[in-house]
């Protein structure tokens, strides 16, 4: 079971973006690391800008900020929303006037979070579950058990869609690498992708019960709880202290300037 979860990570794998905006923001004397990188991909961040820049048309600030492709000064527009029993998110929108680059950017508000976070949802009432809303940034890791499937950070930038908007992506991403498995006789690799995307698609149906587990060190993800502000008995949400190795690689380790013990 193991390499047909590694060539199907692979074949999603080749399809990553990390996320991170470009930096239209004059943020240069920040060093970009894990931890400070847009939680949504460009399209997503551009989208979402768009969607709550046109509801909030009174909320949006203008700031300055240089083009981190020509240099020429322009105007960074910011507008800060909060989504209900989550958090505040910054949303930048920076377009060039000079050399046309644009960039769009969503940040968490308030500190680096100081715990990571996971939430464990089983998947049964239909089609409620599947509406749900989720954020998945780009530091967190998104998996099915039932389908053997895990989604590294990275994996297909950071989406803010629904359970059903994020599995459909997988489905129609791991469809277009179908030729990643070629037609020189790898049946086995091609039956067991049959039996995948079968599963995959009764999950879409709401034909049977699952679970979906959505794991970042940063705690910039969620999957929203429809029972809110009560607890939500569908789903487990555990908060743990982030490993050294983890710390390293978000960046946060150079960060942390106080260190004295």
């Amino acid at each position: 079971g193991c390499s047909r979860a590694g060539e199907r990570d692979e074949a999603l794998g080749s399809r990553r973006q990390d996320g991170a905006a470009g930096g239209g923001g004059g943020g240069a004397a920040t060093k970009a690391t894990p931890a400070t990188h847009s939680i949504l991909s460009q399209e997503e961040a551009a989208r979402k800008f768009e969607e709550v820049s046109t509801e909030y048309e009174d909320r949006v600030n203008i700031l300055p900020g240089q083009c981190s492709n020509c240099g020429v000064q322009g105007e960074v527009k910011m507008v800060v929303t909060d989504i209900p029993h989550f958090k505040e998110i910054i949303l930048m929108a920076f377009n060039c006037e000079e050399c046309g680059y644009k960039s769009n950017e969503v940040k968490p508000g308030g500190a680096i979070s100081a715990k990571g976070r996971r939430h464990i949802l089983r998947l049964r009432n239909f089609p409620l579950d599947l509406n749900r809303d989720l954020l998945k940034s780009h530091t967190a890791s998104f998996g099915v058990p039932e389908l053997m499937l895990e989604l590294t950070p990275g994996t297909l930038g950071g989406r803010f869609t629904t359970i059903e908007g994020l599995l459909v992506q997988v489905r129609d991403e791991l469809s277009k690498e179908q030729f990643v498995y070629g037609d020189s006789g790898r049946e086995e690799s091609r039956g067991k992708m049959t039996g995948f995307f079968a599963t995959l698609q009764k999950m879409l149906d709401g034909e049977m019960e699952f679970t979906v587990v959505l794991d970042d060190p940063l705690s910039n993800s969620y999957i929203q709880n429809v029972f809110a502000p009560d607890d939500d008995p569908a789903m487990i949400v555990e908060e743990y202290t982030r490993t050294k190795e983890q710390e390293d690689e978000l960046g946060i380790t150079d960060m942390v300037t106080e260190n004295y013990y």
